[in-house]
């Protein structure tokens, strides 16, 4: 069952920078409305706006980034014909998409003649932990003296550090269908994944 876009309570990590990256594979030729900076929407007094483009997608196999770059904006680059785009759908609402499962943005609030049925995926594994030593430095007050006296500086100290630590590993897919609302029929299809690794420290010992 598709839940509602905007109540789900377990949310992708938007915040993370890398995005998903795949294939839009489009299967009728899509004309999407795109929203991009304009400068001097007031002449004369250098104030800068959106305005709306129309940006045609063709049919084909796409490589293609999709990244949610902020609560209200998803961001589709992609390149055609060796010609490198960005197509900005910016939304009314804030951006909630689960962590695992179906999610859905209608037409209206997509902004588009289509809208967007998803399914997220997201793995968590966890390594065993690693013990050893990793540089490290830390600040230390040392007095110098010159021929006009002595003080106090602070200078940077290089050494190591005993650790511990164990390795988080999020693989996270993706597959977004593009619905033609009043027909039902799908005009495209974008699957893409990512991945990241966090070094998450059980033990730092001193720096010397």
């Amino acid at each position: 069952m598709i839940k509602k876009l905007f109540i789900i309570s377990n949310l992708l990590l938007l915040a993370a920078c890398d995005p998903f990256e795949g294939v839009i594979s489009v299967k009728q030729q899509m004309i999407v409305k795109s929203s991009e900076n304009s400068a001097g929407c007031n002449p004369g007094d250098g104030s800068w706006c959106d305005k709306i483009v129309n940006v045609t997608i063709p049919v084909g196999d796409h490589s293609a980034k999709l990244d949610f770059a902020s609560r209200n904006q998803i961001q589709l680059k992609l390149k055609i014909n060796g010609k490198k785009m960005q197509i900005n759908l910016d939304l009314p609402k804030k951006l909630n998409v689960p962590d695992n499962g179906n999610w859905e943005i209608t037409a209206t609030d997509l902004g588009q003649d289509f809208g967007a049925l998803g399914n997220s995926v997201t793995q968590v594994t966890e390594s065993g932990t690693y013990r050893g030593y990793e540089s490290c430095n830390y600040q230390r007050s040392e007095v110098v003296c010159t021929p006009r006296g002595c003080y106090s500086e602070w200078r940077t100290v290089y050494g190591q550090q005993q650790v511990e630590y164990f390795e988080r590993r999020t693989n996270q897919q993706i597959e977004v269908n593009f619905v033609k609302e009043t027909q039902s029929a799908i005009l495209a299809e974008f699957k893409g994944q990512k991945a990241s690794v966090e070094k998450i420290y059980r033990y730092r010992g001193q720096c010397y």
